[in-house]
């Protein structure tokens, strides 16, 4: 009786498909892309180019267990970066004992060198630890298909805390307060008591006033310098077809504003064209248009059904949007 030489590989086929479903599950529950997942996946495609594969086609195989050990490389490489960047080496780069340096010749007075302050760290990536953008503030908006804009803050909200520090050193960034009136848009102050011209505000989170007061926002700066009245309706993450849909619908636009409307202003930045195209991950079901042969723009429901939605641009996007929201300091924004 011969035994089998190839019988001890049988296992690895189930152990790979193990791995495929702990890197899935790894990537969804602990919000990594490039570290641990990799590393499973690269397991994964090992067993398979081992398994039972290796008896068939053993060309595809090689490619399977090349392509393994690449990506387990790889991940191996992003873990030490991460952790590098978690300062989880500090410890070990120790400076050498450098010799005392030599009395001076003379007794003189010697003036010492200044001290250069430490550095002030002013781009570092922020984290939410209040309501705003936690999970402490679930249901503050509402999304969907059915929203005309995609999505939108709860009326009658607030004050909703929203406090930034920065991820790796914990500094305060901001610690205000966001409250949204009766029809859904930013509370602007310094309102005329009296009848007055109204200004509506249409934007991203710059005319939202990310980071800052109600006081603090451009419309309540233009209601304080102008004897206006003002609406904010700008939202963090809208971009220009927002704007357009809030401005071409009579019935949207009177249930946000009213029946008076004397001056619109636009923030706008560069990035509001490529919100407008689908990009994003967090806009799935804000409104899409198509051009027209004739120029003008028709609607086409939500990005989730419409034909712009899918292709390889968009497909790129979500996926640098889903690594940017990822829990690895190398791929965070």
């Amino acid at each position: 009786m011969t035994s089998n030489p190839r019988l001890p590989h049988r296992w690895l086929d189930p152990l790979g498909w193990l791995l495929l479903l702990a890197a899935v599950l790894c990537s969804a529950l602990l919000n990594l892309a490039l570290t641990l997942p990799l590393l499973l996946l690269g397991g994964a495609l090992l067993c398979w180019g081992a398994g039972g594969l290796r008896r068939r086609l053993r060309l595809l195989a090689d490619a399977l267990a090349m392509g393994g050990v690449t990506l387990g490389l790889l991940g191996t490489g992003f873990i030490a970066v991460n952790l590098q960047r978690d300062g989880w080496f500090q410890g070990f780069a120790r400076p050498r004992a450098q010799a005392p340096a030599p009395a001076p010749a003379s007794r003189a007075p010697t003036l010492s060198a200044p001290v250069a302050p430490a550095p002030l760290v002013v781009d570092e990536p922020g984290r939410h630890v209040a309501d705003y953008g936690t999970d402490r503030a679930a249901g503050a908006w509402v999304s969907g298909a059915d929203q005309p804009l995609g999505y939108a803050y709860q009326p009658n909200l607030g004050p909703l805390r929203s406090r930034l520090v920065g991820e790796q050193t914990g500094r305060p960034i901001y610690d205000v307060e966001y409250t949204i009136d009766s029809r859904g848009n930013r509370v602007s102050t310094h309102q005329p008591t009296g009848p007055a011209p109204l200004a509506l505000f249409v934007g991203c989170s710059f005319t939202f006033g990310e980071g800052l007061n109600n006081a603090d926002t451009l419309a309540s700066a233009f209601a304080r310098q102008t004897g206006w009245r003002t609406v904010n309706a700008g939202m963090h993450g809208y971009g220009s077809h927002q704007a357009y849909t809030l401005l071409a619908s009579p019935a949207l636009l009177t249930q946000r504003v009213g029946n008076r409307l004397d001056l619109v202003i636009y923030r706008m930045i560069g990035d509001h064209a490529a919100r407008a195209s689908g990009r994003y991950a967090w806009d799935r079901d804000g409104p899409c248009y198509q051009r027209r042969a004739d120029g003008s723009l028709e609607a086409q429901g939500p990005f989730s059904r419409c034909r712009r939605r899918w292709g390889w641009l968009s497909a790129t996007n979500n996926v640098l949007e889903t690594l940017s929201q990822s829990r690895e300091p190398f791929t965070a924004t």
